[in-house]
C-alpha cells in the first residue's frame, strides 16, 4: 500500500507539472507515442538490436517553461538505457574521459567510448535493470560526468508488471518494460523509459543542447548497436567493448539539437554532492564530494551524515562505525544568498568483515586445504593480472556459513577466464556428469556440459568468479539440479581488484547473507607462497537452495575454465598432477581417470529450516507466472 500510494503522489505530481505545456505529459513510461504525439524532435529505430531484445525503437523530445521531456520506447534486460546530453559543444571532450569514479557509473565503464567530433557529453540519464527473472527493478541516476558525480534519483519498483515512476528534485523517470519491442514497431511501440529533467538541473549556458541515446550493459563498458540517432547497421557501433566503439566514423550525426524556448544563458548557482559508495561495511572509508558552479563565493557547507556526524568541510572522507541506513544530506550555500539542499542517496552499511581476499593462508590456518601439484598452462602470473592459476583451496564451516578461499589470480582483460567453485551438498542424488545449463545471460555453464567429475561428485551449485576490467567482477551463483542462475551484481568496494579488492554482496533480509571478495596481486612462483585471491562466505540457505541434505558435509571443487571457448585449464583443486585427463575440451575431461579425489570435504552441519527462503522462492515464482500467463 506505501509503494501504492507512493507512486500515485508521484504520478499526480508529473501530471501536474507537464500540463502546463502544449499537451499534457505523464511520465511514467506508459502511452509514449499518445504523450507525444505532438513531438517537436523524434527519430526512429533502423537496424534491428544485436543482443537479441535490448532496444531503443524510437525517441521523441519536447520542452516547456522548465523542463526537456523525453520519451524512449524500447526495452532492456540486465542492461541499461542513457541518456546522453552535450550542454556545450564547444568544451569537453567527444571521448568519454577515463578515471570516473562515479559508483555503478555507464559512463565510468564508457571509458575510451567515441562520439561525433562536435558532440562532447556533459550529462548522462542512466537506467539500469535488473535481470527480469530476478526481480522487476530500475535503478535510474544522473551521472555528471564533469564533476564525476552520480545522483542516484531511487528505485522504480517495477517496471516489467505495472510501471513506476521516481522523483528526485526536479528530475522525474518513469518506466515499464513489460513487453519485448521489435523493429517493425518502431512507430507504434509505446512503452519503455520516459524522463523530465529541469533545465537547472542541466545548468545549460547555451540556447542548444546536443542528445543522444544509447543501450549498454549495466557497467557501461559493453554496447550493442543500438543508438538513436540510429546507426543504420555501421560496424563501427556494434555489440563490442565500449571502448570499440567510434560514433565519429558513422557516417552522419548521432545526436540530434534541441533548442530550448528561453535564451537566458545566464550561469545560475548550481550545487551537487555524492557519495562513492552506496553499500559498503563499517569502518570502510567513504569519499563525500560536492560541486559548485554559479553563484557568490565564499561557499559554505553544511553537511549531516545521518548518523550524528557533522561536517563543514567541502569534500572528506569518513568511515561508518556502526551498521545501518543512512541518509547523508548537505546544505550548499554561497554568500548572495543562494542555497542548494542535497539529498544523497541512501547509505547502506553492513557489519564489518574480514573476507577481502587478503591474507587468505592466516584467515583459513589450520582448516581443509588442498595444495596445487600442476604448473598453470593459462600462464604464470609475472606481473597482477597476466596469468590465471588457482594454487590453494581452503574451506571451513561456521555456524550457518561455508568459508570458502582460493589462493590464485585471473587475467585482466579476458572476461571468458572464470574460477568455478562447485558444492556437492547433497551427494546422494544428482549426476557426475555436468548437464546442459542454459540458464544465466551469458549462459556460463552450458559449455561445460559432458564434463566428468569424480564418479561420487555430483555438483548441486557452482560459484562463478570472472573479471574483465580492474573495476568489474563478476559473480554468477548457478543451480545445477534445477538448471537456474542467481545473478550477485551488488558491489560494496568501488576500488579495483589490485586496490586492494572488490567485494560483491548478495543482500538477503536486509544483510550481506553472501560476501565475495577478490583480489588479483598474486604473482607468487610456489603454490604454498601465494596468499591472496577469493574469498566466500555462504549462507547455508545458499548452499542448499532447493535441497533437502541428508549429509552433514559438503565436498567442493575448484577449477579453472573458459565459459566461452568450451577450454577447461589444468588448474583444479586438488591438483591433477599433470594427469591429460584434467585438462583441454571440457566434454573430454574426465576427473574420474585423475587418480585421487578432485574434491574436498567440509563439515557443513544442515540449517533448520533448511530453507525457508527457498520455499518462498518457489511460491512467489508461481504467483508470478500464473499471474503473466
Amino acid at each position: 500500500m506505501r509503494k501504492t500510494m507512493k507512486n500515485l503522489i508521484t504520478l499526480i505530481l508529473s501530471i501536474l507539472l507537464f500540463s502546463s505545456s502544449a499537451f499534457a505529459i505523464t511520465i511514467d513510461g506508459q502511452n509514449i507515442t499518445g504523450d507525444f504525439a505532438n513531438a517537436t524532435w523524434k527519430v526512429y529505430q533502423d537496424v534491428a538490436d544485436d543482443w537479441g531484445g535490448n532496444n531503443i525503437v524510437a525517441m521523441y523530445i519536447e520542452t516547456n517553461d522548465t523542463h526537456l521531456l523525453v520519451g524512449i520506447p524500447g526495452y532492456v534486460n540486465n542492461n541499461a538505457v542513457g541518456l546522453l546530453l552535450d550542454l556545450n559543444a564547444d568544451t569537453g571532450s567527444n571521448v568519454m574521459p577515463s578515471g570516473l569514479t562515479m559508483p555503478d557509473s555507464i559512463c565510468a565503464g564508457m571509458a575510451g567510448m567515441s562520439f561525433d567530433t562536435d558532440f562532447t557529453p556533459d550529462l548522462a540519464v542512466a537506467l539500469r535493470t535488473a535481470n527480469k527473472d530476478d526481480n522487476d527493478d530500475g535503478w535510474p541516476a544522473l551521472e555528471n560526468i564533469n564533476a564525476d558525480i552520480r545522483t542516484y534519483l531511487g528505485t522504480l519498483d517495477d517496471i516489467r508488471d505495472f510501471g513506476s515512476t521516481v522523483t528526485n528534485g526536479n528530475i522525474i523517470v518513469g518506466a515499464l518494460m513489460g513487453i519485448v519491442s521489435f523493429l517493425e514497431e518502431t512507430n507504434t511501440f509505446s512503452e519503455g523509459l520516459e524522463l523530465a529533467i529541469s533545465y537547472d538541473d542541466m545548468n545549460n549556458n547555451s540556447p542548444t543542447v546536443r542528445v543522444m541515446s544509447l543501450v549498454c550493459n549495466n557497467n557501461g563498458d559493453w554496447a550493442n548497436n543500438q543508438t538513436l540517432p540510429p546507426t543504420r547497421g555501421d560496424t563501427n557501433w556494434i555489440s563490442s567493448p565500449s571502448v570499440d566503439h567510434y560514433a565519429n566514423l558513422v557516417p552522419g550525426n548521432q545526436y540530434i539539437t534541441i533548442v530550448f524556448p528561453t535564451f537566458d544563458t545566464g550561469v545560475h548557482f548550481y550545487a551537487s554532492a555524492g557519495a562513492d559508495k552506496t553499500l559498503a561495511f563499517a569502518d570502510t572509508d567513504i569519499d563525500f564530494t560536492s560541486t559548485v558552479t554559479g553563484g557568490t563565493p565564499p561557499i559554505t557547507y553544511e553537511w549531516d551524515l545521518g548518523n550524528g556526524y557533522l561536517t563543514n568541510a567541502d569534500m572528506f572522507t569518513y568511515a561508518y562505525p556502526d551498521a545501518g541506513n543512512y541518509t547523508p544530506e548537505a546544505i550548499i550555500s554561497d554568500s548572495a544568498g543562494n542555497s542548494a539542499t542535497v539529498t544523497i542517496a541512501e547509505i547502506k552499511i553492513y557489519a564489518p568483515t574480514s573476507v577481502d581476499g587478503l591474507n587468505i593462508t592466516n584467515d583459513f590456518a589450520g582448516k581443509t586445504n588442498a595444495l596445487q601439484d600442476t604448473v598453470t598452462n593459462w600462464d604464470e602470473a609475472t606481473v597482477p593480472g597476466n596469468g590465471a592459476e588457482l594454487d590453494q583451496l581452503f574451506a571451513y564451516c561456521e555456524e550457518r556459513h561455508l568459508y570458502v578461499g582460493v589462493c590464485g589470480n585471473l587475467t585482466t582483460g579476458n572476461g571468458e577466464r572464470t574460477i568455478g567453485i562447485f558444492i556437492d551438498s547433497d551427494y546422494s542424488v544428482g549426476s557426475n556428469v555436468m548437464p546442459v545449463i542454459t540458464a544465466g545471460s551469458p549462459a556460463k555453464l552450458e559449455n561445460l556440459a559432458g564434463m566428468t567429475f569424480d564418479s561420487d561428485f555430483t555438483p548441486d551449485k557452482a560459484i562463478l568468479l570472472s573479471i574483465n576490467s580492474p573495476a568489474d567482477c563478476w559473480v554468477n551463483v548457478y543451480h545445477i539440479d534445477s538448471n537456474s542462475d542467481w545473478y550477485w551484481g551488488d558491489k560494496t568496494e568501488y576500488t579495483d581488484i589490485f586496490d586492494p579488492y572488490q567485494r560483491i554482496v548478495n543482500d538477503r533480509d536486509g544483510a550481506a547473507s553472501d560476501i565475495v571478495a577478490f583480489n588479483d596481486l598474486n604473482t607468487a612462483a610456489n603454490p604454498e607462497d601465494a596468499n591472496t585471491g577469493v574469498e566466500y562466505y555462504l549462507d547455508m540457505d545458499t548452499i542448499y537452495f532447493g535441497l533437502t541434505p541428508t549429509q552433514n558435509t559438503v565436498r567442493i571443487q575448484a577449477i579453472l575454465f573458459n565459459w566461452q571457448t568450451t577450454n577447461v585449464a589444468n588448474q583444479s583443486l586438488p591438483g591433477i598432477d599433470s594427469n591429460g585427463s584434467g585438462f583441454g575440451l571440457a566434454s573430454r575431461v574426465n576427473y574420474e581417470n585423475v587418480p585421487g579425489k578432485q574434491y574436498i570435504v567440509v563439515c557443513a552441519p544442515i540449517p533448520e529450516p533448511v530453507s525457508i527462503y527457498y520455499l518462498l522462492f518457489i511460491i512467489y515464482n508461481l504467483l508470478f507466472f500464473r499471474i503473466k500467463k
